[in-house]
């Protein structure tokens, strides 16, 4: 076993921001193996965004944060959410490491729901992926010091809608990033069509 006088902690530091804005009471962690165990390291951001974690050097894992509730500026009152970002393969350097998580704002998604005929479909649900997070809307982040990871978003609410009498109706989702749309109808049985659209800045249509 290693003694503890040969354990190297460092630190690891930096902002999150959404939208260029400063991301209050984030969860921030890193999880290791480490000798056979999995250790678990964990901050939260203050006013300002900032956090700090001190972790041990050279045990590979994975970093990352998660903010939901009301934590992102601009969206207080927003329940059932989940916005997180990491970096699944991460081991700490030997040095002191800044990572600064600054996710894109969220974009409206619009989709438009028609029939074989073309003709627009209302009261149509249109929902993200709920359950399987590999289908969340996700993008890739560069986080700076040469880390990329992902980016992903879940939501219960701004994550569904119903089409109008144009078949169309607005689910938001991260700038540039990729997202599966499901459209279901009941006629005597349930149908559910499903496309990956992009979000990009401004609205996309995506057709169903």
């Amino acid at each position: 076993a290693t003694s503890a006088s040969q354990i190297q902690l460092v630190t690891i530091s930096g902002q999150v921001t959404y939208d260029g804005l400063a991301v209050n009471m984030a969860d921030v962690g890193f999880a290791c193996e480490y000798e056979g165990e999995t250790l678990q390291f964990w901050a939260r951001t203050n006013g300002s965004g900032f956090y700090s974690l001190e972790v041990i050097s050279g045990c590979p894992g994975g970093i990352g944060f998660s903010a939901g509730g009301n934590g992102l500026p601009g969206l207080i009152g927003n329940q059932g959410y989940t916005y997180s970002a990491g970096v699944p393969d991460f081991t700490p350097p030997s040095n002191n490491t800044v990572i600064n998580f600054a996710v894109p704002a969220l974009v409206p998604v619009n989709v438009r729901v028609v029939d074989s005929s073309s003709n627009p479909m209302s009261g149509i649900r249109v929902r993200q992926a709920e359950l399987d997070p590999e289908y969340y809307p996700s993008t890739s982040i560069d986080f700076g010091n040469g880390i990329t990871g992902t980016a992903r978003w879940r939501s219960f609410s701004s994550g569904m809608c119903t089409t109008s009498s144009s078949g169309e109706c607005e689910v938001y989702a991260p700038a540039n990033s990729s997202t599966q749309v499901y459209a279901e109808k009941n006629l005597g049985g349930l149908n559910i069509t499903t496309e990956t659209v992009t979000a990009t800045t401004g609205a996309l249509t995506g057709f169903l």
